[in-house]
């Protein structure tokens, strides 16, 4: 009976200390997925202003509106704006996080720990302090619960996210943490090839608008506005939603 009750405990606490890594995990994954869906927007941002001047201009007269298509394709692919989409494109691990965030991070690491640790010696004096081993392990757990709260909401404050992020987080199971996880790191993926998708699409336009100067006022007219439909009718460009 002894040895059941040991080895039940043990894996209690292993449980205990997976669904705070997936935890960690999953609060990483998100800050990270927020920083790139703001950074994406900003981006986006060029694509929204193309289609809302390409569709503010349609009932201008061909010459002034001849004129609008050649600035608003311009200013979409200004050096700054290829610049800023190329840099997208280049997926960098931002490592370890620092500063404040690694502090945060660590203790709730440490925290987890530490959790595991008094759950197991709880449970190996349960039969001299406490006559119910489950009494036993609900305190510290509440303990730990309450501080990993506190850390996690502390750590979304310090950048920026909103805080009903950590408490969704808080509150899932460990199967729907795995789920949650596997979500974002596609909604990630996807978002990396939304940026190299965004600076084809903006190249080409680029290489379009060059190679149609030496039409004629009729013909280039018609090639403006149609090498700029790709660009601001293409579904796989728009920011994900999660």
């Amino acid at each position: 009976m002894g040895k059941d009750k040991k080895g039940k405990n043990q894996n209690t606490s292993g449980e205990f200390k997976l669904k705070e890594t997936l935890q960690n995990e999953d609060i990483e994954l998100t800050r990270e997925l927020l920083r790139t869906d703001s950074q994406y927007r900003k981006i986006y941002s060029v694509v929204q202003k193309l289609s809302d001047t390409y569709e503010n201009c349609k009932g201008h007269a061909p010459p002034q509106r001849y004129t609008e298509l050649k600035d608003m394709i311009k200013d979409t692919i200004s050096d700054d704006v290829l610049s800023a989409v190329k840099q997208a494109t280049q997926s960098q691990d931002p490592g370890p996080p620092k500063g404040k965030m690694a502090g945060l991070v660590l203790a709730c690491r440490q925290l987890s720990n530490n959790a595991g640790d008094s759950l197991s010696e709880r449970a190996s004096s349960s039969t001299q302090s406490q006559p119910s081993r489950q009494s036993t392990q609900s305190q510290p757990s509440r303990q730990a619960s309450g501080k990993v709260t506190q850390l996690l909401q502390a750590s979304y404050s310090f950048n920026g996210a909103a805080g009903d992020f950590s408490d969704k987080i808080l509150q899932l199971h460990k199967a729907e943490l795995y789920q949650d996880v596997e979500k974002k790191k596609k909604i990630k993926d996807r978002y990396e090839t939304k940026a190299l998708r965004l600076h084809n699409r903006l190249e080409k336009l680029k290489r379009d608008y060059a190679e149609s100067k030496h039409l004629d006022f009729i013909r280039r007219y018609s090639a403006l506005r149609e090498m700029i439909k790709p660009v601001i009718r293409d579904d796989g460009l728009k920011p994900e939603d999660f």
